[in-house]
């Protein structure tokens, strides 16, 4: 692909990971990046993932067992999916969204979606992390999911069933070689499943600064302001900050749950909703486990990583304030201590805001209100995953290159 016009002034709000790598495959590209943000980069929602390249992960939390489920979701404290009560009021529009993209149909729709753009993520990040500053930060132990009992395992065969319906490699494990795979496990599991292909990344933090390094290095500009608002007119758009108007010929928004602060004055109904995801740090205990261990029961990660063992995950549907659940960290607490039973308390604990749709799918194009603004957001639970590829799809929309794939399930104009 030829260099572009380096004539053409683009923008990237949010210097999260999206944000971050599109910036890269533009500059890369030819074009004149600058990329805004208020904070460092990678120092927000990216900083707290729990490290996994998840390219099995197409089936969403979109499911018909949601139904049945609605009053433990609200009054629950113990489960891996949960409604922040307090924001029930504010969060019903968008809940109502969610249950109807819960019908069998609709859930089979979004698992083929996801699985598109997963089938083409590995080839995207390839791109990016054989970069030698970021490949040693790349660990290639695959990740395990592992499960309770026989009911937990039977109850997610038709999941995996799915996942391999989409070309997901799976090797099923018994108890035995779950515990010689990893032995520091104090819990036995009934079965695993080992997603064959899958990686890590032991710094999620690091790996975006690497990235972010390689963005500057190549010309890119980075500026430390917050964006008070966007505009636009027939032939130029413009961000706003400090009082000041900078004028672009084209602008990325990659703002991730605070997305809806912009659309909204955009004109753009988009139905953003925000989940609460946390994570536990336990320093020194990385040794423990070698690989990212899923406990579908639980709904959170265990990964080893640079600077300790990470537990993160679980969803609580809610808002974007920044109250903790302390009961969501006990329990995590809890239940972490039950897995690995040799460890000691976390030495930190985090929480962050993921932006997520109805149909857990994210937005990728121009604005239905003006074509020079583009959103690349709301990947849920896979930012880190999806970032190569959301760039690069980007990228190609642009500069206008010839494309073999179709992101029409992602477009903003889905909800008009």
């Amino acid at each position: 692909m030829k260099k572009n016009n380096p004539n053409i002034q683009v923008a990237v709000v949010g210097a999260g990971i999206i944000g971050t790598v599109t910036s890269f495959l533009l500059q890369k590209q030819g074009l004149k990046v600058t990329l805004f943000d208020d904070n460092d980069p990678g120092s927000k929602t990216s900083f707290g993932n729990a490290g996994t390249f998840a390219n099995y992960a197409c089936i969403p939390i979109n499911s018909e067992k949601v139904f049945s489920q609605l009053p433990q979701l609200i009054l629950g404290t113990d489960s891996p999916l949960s409604i922040e009560w307090s924001s029930l009021l504010q969060s019903f529009p968008w809940l109502i969204k969610f249950l109807r993209n819960c019908r069998k149909k609709k859930v089979e729709e979004i698992i083929n979606s996801l699985g598109s753009l997963l089938k083409m993520s590995d080839e995207a990040n390839n791109e990016i992390l054989q970069d030698r500053s970021i490949n040693p930060l790349i660990k290639y132990n695959e990740a395990l999911y592992v499960y309770d009992n026989i009911k937990d395992y039977e109850d997610s065969n038709k999941s995996n069933q799915l996942r391999e319906k989409q070309g997901i490699k799976l090797e099923v494990l018994n108890e035995n070689e779950i515990n010689n795979l990893e032995p520091s496990l104090s819990k036995k599991f009934y079965k695993g499943i080992l997603f064959k292909n899958s990686y890590f990344t032991s710094d999620p933090l690091m790996l975006t600064q690497k990235i972010f390094n390689n963005f500057i290095s190549a010309g890119g500009v980075f500026v430390k302001k917050k964006i008070k608002n966007i505009g636009y007119a027939e032939h130029s758009v413009s961000l706003s900050a400090d009082e000041e108007n900078i004028f672009f010929d084209k602008i990325v928004l990659a703002t991730g749950a605070w997305t809806k602060y912009f659309s909204n004055r955009l004109g753009d109904k988009i139905p953003l909703g925000v989940e609460k995801g946390y994570h536990l740090m336990y320093a020194n205990s990385a040794h423990k486990i070698s690989r990212p261990i899923g406990i579908n029961a639980y709904g959170f990660y265990m990964t080893p990583m640079t600077h300790g063992l990470r537990v993160a995950g679980t969803v609580e549907i809610g808002s974007s304030n920044n109250r903790v659940n302390s009961r969501r960290i006990s329990w995590m607490k809890k239940k972490s201590k039950e897995i690995i039973n040799t460890l000691e308390e976390p030495s930190s604990e985090w929480m962050g805001h993921r932006p997520t749709l109805p149909d857990s799918l994210p937005v990728l194009g121009p604005s239905p209100q003006n074509s020079n603004i583009y959103y690349n957001f709301g990947h849920q639970h896979l930012g880190l995953t999806l970032a190569a590829l959301s760039g690069k799809i980007i990228r190609d929309m642009i500069i206008k290159a010839r494309v073999n794939y179709n992101v029409s399930a992602f477009s903003p104009q889905r909800f008009i």
